[in-house]
């Protein structure tokens, strides 16, 4: 199977490799909690497990399967910006429950603030929200905008782009030809229909808060490489 770029894509998960690094990492996860428990630190120990981007998509191949999402790391898809998001915290955080609230990675600074009851004036400077409070206040920031800005190109195939998303509903902005795409995230997990053209008015509503963003973070991102060679 061919992925976004035309490069192969595994379809199974049967890398050796790639599974013997998650066990390894999985066996010292385990350790790092064993020590916390034989310190008697675990009762007071806030433990976050996540990634910085979704599994890779490369010309030399995956090593592992995002099936059913589309691409990977370096792409602004759901295989790119989807990751897991466990927090334990024992007596503290209700075990297995799940929570089907997006959150970003700039949520944790203002997560981990709140743990350590730490004051901090919030200003430009600082995104997101804490988690903690986002659960039990979930019908307040269950529709909050969520952004994502990828201003580059990478060897995983991705584009220039960002992409913002609020409740079921995410837009992608390609900066190349100011291409739009919009997605139903709860009916089309796997972004493969772009309904933008049935919801024009969100589309204008989700570009202009994305733009606003962008202009307000960095005024000079689009100027020219005069050493760019095509």
């Amino acid at each position: 199977m061919r992925n976004e770029s035309g490069w192969k894509n595994r379809l199974i998960q049967d890398n050796p490799v790639y599974a013997a690094m998650v066990e390894n990492m999985d066996w010292n996860i385990g350790r790092m909690i064993s020590k916390l428990e034989e310190l008697q630190l675990l009762e007071n120990t806030l433990v976050v497990f996540t990634s910085d981007n979704g599994g890779l998509s490369t010309a030399e191949g995956s090593p592992t399967s995002n099936i059913p999402l589309k691409g990977g790391k370096g792409w602004l898809y759901e295989g790119g910006i989807r990751v897991p998001l466990i927090l334990y915290w024992k007596e503290k955080v209700k075990t297995a429950t799940v929570s089907n609230l997006p959150v970003h990675s700039a949520d944790l600074f203002p997560t981990l603030a709140g743990v350590v009851n730490m004051n901090y004036k919030k200003s430009g400077h600082i995104d997101g929200d804490d988690i903690f409070r986002m659960l039990t206040e979930y019908q307040i920031y269950k529709n909050r905008f969520i952004i994502w800005d990828y201003p580059h190109y990478s060897n995983q195939g991705g584009r220039p782009g960002a992409a913002i998303r609020r409740g079921k509903y995410k837009l992608i902005y390609h900066f190349e030809d100011n291409r739009i795409e919009l997605f139903n995230l709860d009916a089309d997990i796997g972004e493969q229909s772009n309904i933008a053209a049935e919801h024009k008015a969100k589309c204008r509503v989700f570009r202009k808060k994305l733009l606003r963003w962008l202009k307000q973070h960095s005024e000079d991102r689009f100027k020219a490489n005069p050493g760019y060679r095509p």
